[in-house]
Parts: structure tokens; sequence; C-alpha cells
């Protein structure tokens, strides 16, 4: 294995255990992780993203059916989230953003890497990931009472390659 792989596999590790943390914390402590799953392709029906910049970087998204993504939305922000509109999008969104920008932050503080994030992005035509073009996929499935909820991280080696469906 080279340094390159061993780095993204730290990379990848850190960002799996914080997520979970974090969503214990923030969200709800009635999870479970599954299988992380590496996938050649994946195919997002709606973009909820945001890239991470910087050495390494990466794509995050948030995907899932919606009526779990509501759900979801609602255990995070706690303000009667009940169908999957744009405050359900946009609660998705800062959720994703928050879990990044403590990522960033562990990563910094701990003298791994400085990143730095872009804005959260949201697309409704949706997002086709290849990692023939951007570099490794992983799904990060959370299953939590109502349904799974599966973040994506991909390690792009350019993001301007990401394809919109």
């Amino acid at each position: 294995m080279s340094d390159y792989e061993k780095e993204h596999s730290q990379f990848v590790s850190i960002y799996v255990e914080r997520l979970t943390e974090n969503i214990k914390q923030h969200a709800n402590d009635q999870m479970k992780l599954l299988d992380i799953n590496l996938y050649d392709s994946f195919e997002l029906n709606e973009e909820l993203a945001q890239e991470i910049t910087g050495y390494p970087s990466a794509f995050s998204a948030i995907s899932g059916d919606h009526d779990t993504l509501v759900h979801f939305a609602e255990d995070y922000a706690r303000v009667g989230i009940d169908q999957y509109d744009d405050l359900c999008k946009e609660a998705l969104l800062d959720f994703l953003n928050l879990i990044n920008g403590l990522f960033a932050v562990y990563l910094s503080q701990n003298n791994i890497h400085e990143v730095s994030l872009n804005a959260p992005t949201r697309d409704e035509k949706g997002l086709v990931l290849d990692a023939e073009q951007i570099g490794k996929i992983y799904a990060i499935p959370i299953e939590f009472p109502y349904g799974i909820v599966t973040f994506v991280l991909a390690e792009p080696r350019e993001l301007t390659k990401l394809t919109k469906k």
C-alpha cells in the first residue's frame, strides 16, 4: 500500500469515526453504522453535498429515501420538519456542514491535515459519481429506527469531473 493510500485510509477512518460520534451527539444516538461499501459509481437522486478542499480533498453528500431524510432532519433540527421540502433540505445541508466542519477542526487540532469547506450545494437534478473519474467512492450507511441514511464520501482526483445527471 502506498503512502497516498494509507493517508486516505486514515482520512476515511477518521471521517467515519467523527461522523458517527457527531450523529450521536447532534441528531440521534439510536443509530447503527452498517458495512461501509466502496463503489465504482454512485448515483445521488438529488445533490445535497459539500466539497472538502485541501489535501486530501473530498466530496461529501447525504442520501436516502425522502421519508427517512425527513425524520433525520427533524432529529437534527427539532423544528417540526414533517415533509421533504426546502426546510428539510436546508436542515440536511446544515447537518452536513456541521459534521464536515467539526471533522476539519479535528484534523487541524490533531495536526493531521489542513482542509477547508466549500459552501454546501443543493441541486434537484442529482449527480452521478464515477470512481474512474474522481477516485474512491465510499457509501457510509447509518441505520436509525426509521430507516437508513447514507453518507457518501468521495476522494476526487479532480472535482471538476463530477457529472450532473
